[in-house]
């Protein structure tokens, strides 16, 4: 009867990693580089190893052991999305392989499925398995890790205990290399196991500790202008102090539900007999999750944000490991049925609920380019200028292939600073066509600026709101997209010939207002408010404001659009300011307020103010 059960354990392990590959390798090639991808494929193109650590990831923030290994992977199989991609796949099955390893190790067979199942099919790892960046390679190493260091303290046999110590410091080795949690989390293991030591195995430990030391000895001068490099502040935000909740949720593919399904199921219905050992595996795996989620949380809050969910992946199968060691059941045949239909289940959930292949997970970057193709291909080339707010042009020409066949700017419009020179190149443009892309955020005004050049919108396609590629035009005649028309408008105008003065006397405009209807507060709404002012020199400190005030007059939410963001037209300024309301901020008898404000004293005089409500 046990060698029934181990044959079967067997084959629903080839089921679950058959399952697992499957769900990595389904349009590998034809989705998207991610930015991330297309950084370190551009930071490849050197003739020289010297090349490619000076200029390739001396400068990156990451230890240089993924792109060495696409250095080299890709002279050998190219660059292409499915080549890159491949090696990544292979370790995410590997990654379920070891920690089917690992939790036989720590709980049993039954364990060990359970958690191959969950690896194999939960959104996260599948998602950072598909791509060739340093997170599905850092969860094989870790697990790997986690294996290896599971037989050194638990082997008996002298030769397996050396054997063990020297791969002990390869797998270190490799998660030092790969990335700086994975890293971090390697050295929270390794000081682990410093408390189960015995005289057998002490020796090849610590020699495995030194060995993956001595092995990263190359790296430490890099790895000293990475700490001077700091993190990535400038645009990952401080988390919030429930941070950690929402990433237990995310790793469930965001559904509590789910979280509940399987926490059932190891539980209640897997539950069996616990065998305890001299490690106690279970508050190891709680330790191992959360200590670099803590450490991650204060570091983000007291130096410098670096808490994202990506970067917890490596820590992340250790809470699956904590689950599924509740599923101590006898590996049987009802075990093994509870698990095939978790096992389905998990990969329905993720395809189907959560609509993992048709979802837009990272910014768009080939439809972008292709959409530049049609467009030069459409149009005569000589009628079109071109703009993308893109990290890098390379990360286009990867796709274009050909940089003079299919001219570009690459814009770098972080926010009003920079409206000033980007209004201005587009008002000197004299061709009839404007191609405006986007594949890194842009403020919400941006739209409206090109629309003071280019009013016409031929073409507009976006990226599930990661990016955005459209076609305007000056020509009123061309074919245009029907654009959505306002819910919802007020204007303030000059009476008859007279403009409304400003001056160092009036502070405060007239006030446009408008009610917030029981539709709008249930919905939602954006708006686009917007002034016209005339004026002998050019403004700095004038502003357009606008605030979202509750019934009793308190203001909710209050927004303004300094005159001297905004480029100076001669005798004209043309003010505009985007705002989205929270839906959950929203009442009815709410009032949605604008007006201008002249602190500097300023003299101009108002053409015309507008609140354009747009319900979602």
């Amino acid at each position: 009867m046990r060698n029934k059960d181990e044959s079967r354990t067997t084959f629903i392990l080839i089921i679950i990693l058959i399952a697992a590959f499957t769900l990595r390798i389904i349009h590998l090639g034809s989705f998207s580089l991610s930015n991330d991808e297309l950084s370190a494929l551009s930071r490849l193109r050197f003739d020289s190893f010297h090349d490619l650590v000076i200029n390739g990831f001396y400068i990156d923030g990451h230890p240089g052991g993924i792109q060495v290994f696409l250095f080299y992977w890709t002279k050998l199989f190219g660059n292409s999305p499915f080549s890159v991609r491949l090696p990544f796949v292979l370790m995410g099955v590997g990654a379920v392989f070891f920690i089917f390893k690992t939790a036989k190790e720590w709980f049993g067979d039954t364990s060990g499925l359970v958690a191959a199942s969950l690896l194999a099919t939960l959104q996260f790892p599948l998602l950072y398995s598909r791509i060739a960046r340093p997170y599905g390679s850092g969860l094989f190493f870790i697990l790997l890790l986690a294996w290896i260091w599971t037989r050194l303290l638990t082997e008996k046999q002298d030769r397996k205990i050396v054997g063990y110590g020297i791969a002990y410091a390869f797998a270190n080795a490799l998660c030092m290399y790969n990335h700086y949690f994975s890293f971090f989390l390697a050295f929270i293991i390794g000081i682990t196991g410093l408390f189960f030591l015995n005289k057998k195995n002490y020796l090849a430990y610590l020699a495995g500790a030194v060995g993956a030391v001595i092995l990263f000895v190359p790296h430490i001068p890099i790895t000293i202008n990475h700490l001077s490099i700091g993190g990535v502040g400038e645009w990952l935000g401080v988390p919030d102090t429930g941070w950690i909740f929402k990433h237990i949720l995310y790793i469930f593919n965001e559904s509590l539900p789910y979280l509940i399904v399987i926490v059932v199921f190891c539980v209640v219905l897997l539950t069996g007999k616990y065998q305890r050992t001299k490690i106690p595996y279970r508050l190891i795996a709680v330790g191992w999750f959360l200590l670099p989620a803590l450490t991650g949380f204060l570091y983000s809050k007291y130096v410098n944000p670096v808490l994202q969910d990506s970067v917890l992946i490596f820590s992340m199968p250790f809470l699956i490991l904590f689950i599924s060691g509740f599923a101590c059941r006898k590996s049987d045949r009802i075990a093994h049925i509870i698990i095939i239909f978790l096992l389905f289940f998990g990969i329905i959930h993720t395809t189907h609920y959560k609509k993992f292949y048709t979802t837009q997970h990272f910014n768009e970057f080939k439809g972008v380019a292709e959409d530049l193709m049609n467009t030069y291909n459409i149009y005569d080339k000589k009628d079109i200028s071109a703009g993308i707010s893109i990290n890098h042009p390379w990360y286009l020409e990867y796709y274009t292939k050909d940089c003079l066949a299919y001219p570009f700017s690459a814009l770098d419009i972080r926010n009003r600073d920079d409206f000033p020179e980007f209004s201005a190149k587009l008002h000197s443009l004299q061709k009839p066509y404007y191609f405006f892309a986007w594949t890194k955020p842009v403020p919400s005004e941006i739209i409206e600026i090109i629309k003071d050049d280019f009013p016409f919108i031929i073409f507009r396609k976006s990226y599930q709101d990661l990016s955005e590629s459209i076609l305007f035009t000056k020509d009123s005649l061309a074919k245009k997209i029907p654009e959505k028309q306002a819910d919802t408008t007020v204007t303030l105008i000059r009476d008859g010939s007279t403009n409304i003065a400003m001056d160092s006397t009036q502070k405060y405009g007239k006030v446009l207002i408008i009610p917030v209807s029981a539709s709008m507060a249930e919905k939602g709404f954006s708006l686009i408010a917007d002034g016209t002012v005339t004026s002998i020199r050019e403004l700095q400190k004038a502003e357009i404001v606008i605030s979202l005030n509750s019934p009793e007059d308190k203001t909710k939410q209050w927004h303004s659009a300094l005159s001297g963001h905004y480029y100076y037209r001669g005798n004209k300024k043309h003010l505009v300011r985007v705002i989205s309301f929270n839906p959950e901020d929203l009442e009815t008898g709410d009032a949605v307020k604008a007006y201008m404000h002249n602190p500097g004293a300023e003299m101009f005089s108002i053409e015309q103010l507008n609140i354009k409500i747009y319900e979602n």
